[in-house]
């Protein structure tokens, strides 16, 4: 469900935009992800002073954070017996198969990190490091990859990181892939004034009654076209009712 958006500035980007939508939005006592262009200082910050916590992808944006924990994991982690690192709670594994593609994702943290003496000063919160080790099999090709996040939750498991993690993941499937295929939001051409902003509102509104109206087992863009054709089920779908 989509709770709020905050428009980027022309000449801007999402780094200023993404504190403004964090002052608007009540997080105590969540975990807030975000893409790696949101992995800022500032924003680690603003998100802890809000009682909450973090969990941010480090990649390319933060260079010498990621070699580091890049080169933390391939050294003292990865070589370990992942029973072990399973009991300590270090280790979580899940598999995927759909249409045919195999997907193994293995989550480690790490919570033991004085070793990262400048990480600690610099990034509030920090209570650990994680990665992602995703092995894709498809069509007989296999590819793998390691993304690497840091932490501010103590209490935080490697299974735990992997829920977060893929919940983070899920956006894609069940918002912005659903505001492509069910709104063809991609293909608008509006640019003038606020139509943008206002039809992105709009669009998270529908999307939002349309999900929460469960009665009709069709998808949401076989929703959008029953309300057009059956005023009932639009009245139903506006009032937020179940049969």
């Amino acid at each position: 469900m989509v709770l709020g958006q905050e428009k980027v500035e022309e000449k801007s980007n999402e780094i200023k935009a993404i504190p403004e939508l964090l002052k608007k939005l009540a997080i105590e006592g969540c975990t807030v992800t975000i893409d790696a262009m949101g992995t800022q200082k500032k924003i680690a910050e603003q998100i802890l002073d809000k009682k909450a916590d973090y969990i941010l992808p480090v990649k390319g944006n933060q260079e010498t954070l990621e070699r580091e924990i890049s080169e933390y994991f391939e050294k003292e982690v990865f070589p370990k017996k992942k029973k072990d690192l399973e009991e300590a709670g270090m280790y979580y594994k899940e598999i995927s198969n759909d249409h045919g593609r195999i997907e193994t994702r293995e989550y480690y943290i790490e919570k033991d990190i004085l070793w990262m003496v400048d990480a600690r000063k610099g990034w509030k919160g920090l209570s650990g490091i994680g990665a992602c080790r995703s092995t894709v099999e498809e069509n007989g090709i296999v590819t793998t990859s390691t993304g690497h996040a840091i932490f501010s939750d103590p209490g935080m498991t490697a299974e735990t990181y992997g829920q977060r993690k893929r919940s983070h993941w899920l956006i894609e499937n069940s918002l912005h892939w659903c505001l492509d295929i069910a709104f063809s939001e991609d293909q608008s051409r509006m640019r003038k004034g606020y139509a943008a902003e206002n039809m992105s509102i709009l669009r998270h509104m529908c999307l939002n009654m349309l999900k929460q109206e469960n009665t009709c087992k069709v998808g949401i863009k076989g929703k959008r076209k029953k309300c057009g054709w059956d005023h009932e089920y639009l009245i139903k779908v506006l009032e937020n009712t179940v049969a």
